[in-house]
């Protein structure tokens, strides 16, 4: 009899080379530990990487531009040049960390498969707390990024009385008919489009991944 347990026990083993197989909850807890965990170092990372280039940034604009009252025409387009670049460095930024997806999703599917596998029944279940997992990813980065443009339009904002001011007192007739919203417009339509390119980046790049992670999630089924 006891020949007969040890003999069912190995063919188990073998099936699922030496894997166990590991209630729903267990699966779903793991998920949730590895995306919470391994996303949270990369936005970390992200966080640090991106306020140390707005800080340059910042150094750079208060550098040029500290003495408001020398400005003349010719700053202002400089001036709408670097609010440019800095939402390029947003865009770029953001991009960078919403591909980081792809990690999160392989390496939370190696620590878990790499020891357990899942009933097929389970499946669907799991797949929903993958996808609640995922929706929360994406709404906290778009959070953080609708942020950062809010904050950037603001800084126009401010600045918006200034270039008026220099507009008002130059002599340059090519310049009459402009205001200040001529030239920080441009960069509120560059952080609008910008925002819009980054949404769309990050609900297909998120579809990607949970087919992907699915997809993982079926091979270690039995």
């Amino acid at each position: 009899m006891e020949d007969k347990s040890n003999s069912n026990l190995d063919f188990f083993e073998l099936t699922n080379n030496g894997k166990v197989v590991a209630s729903e909850s267990k699966i779903k807890w793991l998920f949730i530990r590895n995306y919470t965990i391994i996303s949270l170092v990369f936005f970390t990372i992200y966080k640090i990487i991106f306020n140390v280039l707005d800080m340059k940034f910042l150094d750079v604009f208060n550098e040029s531009f500290q003495w408001t009252n020398r400005l003349i025409m010719t700053d202002i387009p400089k001036f709408v040049s670097l609010l440019i670049n800095r939402s390029y460095t947003i865009l770029i930024s953001s991009i960078i960390i919403i591909l980081c997806s792809i990690i999160y999703t392989f390496v939370s599917s190696i620590l878990i498969f790499k020891k357990y596998k899942i009933k097929k029944n389970d499946k669907k279940n799991i797949m929903k707390a993958v996808a609640i997992i995922q929706l929360i990813i994406f709404l906290v980065l778009m959070f953080d990024i609708s942020v950062a443009y809010i904050n950037h339009t603001k800084t126009c904002a401010d600045w918006k009385p200034i270039i008026q001011k220099i507009i008002d007192k130059s002599s340059n007739t090519e310049v009459v008919n402009y205001n200040a919203d001529n030239y920080v417009n441009k960069v509120y339509t560059t952080n609008i489009t910008q925002f819009f390119i980054i949404l769309l980046i990050n609900i297909f790049y998120s579809i990607f991944c949970f087919k992907c992670q699915e997809k993982i999630v079926e091979k270690n089924c039995i």
